[in-house]
């Protein structure tokens, strides 16, 4: 083994942000999947063969520890329902007994759910969970042991604390999440308002007069703009809009889901959604003018290589 591939056999429960590389997995694992440039913190001294069958459970006891929270397919879906209950549970790496755990709000998520979390590990005793908030960037995530837990650094705060706590996170939550949940409100069934292209699909899905996020820059309405998952090889990504000055603007997303045979849009997770949509924060002074839609294709043989242009208010 090379470069920072350590072997460390350690006792202490650190924090996400005091350690983050591969935890728990043995020498065979280690050797077969792990790069040069990543640690790793063993607390036992004989660790087993990481198992699927074994992950699968823990998942499961996770599941059932948040049964009344409800599970989703991605962390980008669990964001754009906020301020719901929802939870998306995520492998921490390849081969790594960590599994990140996104959380859709702070605001319900109790201590009671740190030790529901807690207890359902009693069984894994080589596991961990990460709570990701949706605040992660600004403020610690919660770290789940077996036998502890840590919010940030900090080893099991009082109840009156970890309110305070989420009184911070909820702060930043709703700076950064409560014009997205609107348009999530205002766009799930939202009827196609005009097909841009037929082939690929290409449309408009809906203008509304606020933008995507709170900022000082006069952008006030949004466009959302979406394309068809016409098959598995090509998927157009609507990417950039320029006016007729020249005027550039790219969009917030993407968002995944689908539109049905009466062209209605629904959200759904990225593994089974069959369209996306990206969000084009513009001014309101803007709407109404002739612009013109550029699309990549976003993944097959011809990634990076194609565009195209549509009109999207002809005069």
């Amino acid at each position: 083994m090379s470069g920072k591939s350590l072997f460390i056999v350690n006792r202490a429960r650190p924090s996400i942000g005091q350690f983050w590389g591969r935890y728990n997995i043995n020498n065979r694992d280690f050797s077969a999947d792990a790069s040069t440039n990543e640690t790793r913190l063993n607390t036992a001294s004989h660790v087993p063969d990481f198992s699927e069958s074994e992950y699968k459970e823990v998942l499961q006891n996770l599941k059932d520890a948040l049964h009344d929270w409800e599970l989703v397919g991605d962390s980008t879906y669990a964001q754009v329902r906020w301020p719901n209950k929802v939870f998306y549970l995520d492998r921490f790496q390849v081969i790594s007994r960590s599994i990140n755990l996104y959380v859709g709000t702070c605001v319900e998520f109790l201590l009671a759910d740190v030790e529901r979390i807690r207890a359902a590990l009693e069984r894994f005793p080589l596991w961990r969970v990460i709570i990701r908030m949706p605040a992660a960037k600004y403020d610690p995530d919660i770290t789940i042991y077996p036998d502890t837990y840590l919010i940030g650094d900090v080893a099991e705060m009082t109840n009156d604390d970890y309110r305070q706590q989420q009184r911070q996170w909820y702060e930043v939550e709703k700076e950064k999440y409560q014009l997205q949940s609107e348009h999530f409100r205002a766009l799930e069934n939202s009827k196609v308002e005009s097909m841009l292209s037929f082939s690929p699909c290409i449309f408009r899905l809906a203008c509304i007069n606020k933008p995507t996020s709170h900022r000082d820059d006069g952008y006030d309405a949004t466009i959302w703009i979406g394309s068809q998952f016409e098959n598995e090889l090509y998927r157009f990504r609507p990417c950039e809009l320029i006016f007729a000055d020249g005027e550039e603007y790219y969009p917030d997303g993407p968002w995944f889901g689908a539109i049905d045979e009466s062209r209605r849009w629904r959200f759904l997770p990225q593994d089974i959604a069959a369209a996306q949509i990206g969000g084009f924060n513009v001014p309101q002074s803007r709407i109404g003018e002739e612009a013109t839609l550029i699309c990549h294709v976003s993944s097959g043989p011809a990634l990076g290589r194609m565009e195209l242009r549509v009109e999207m208010w002809p005069k």
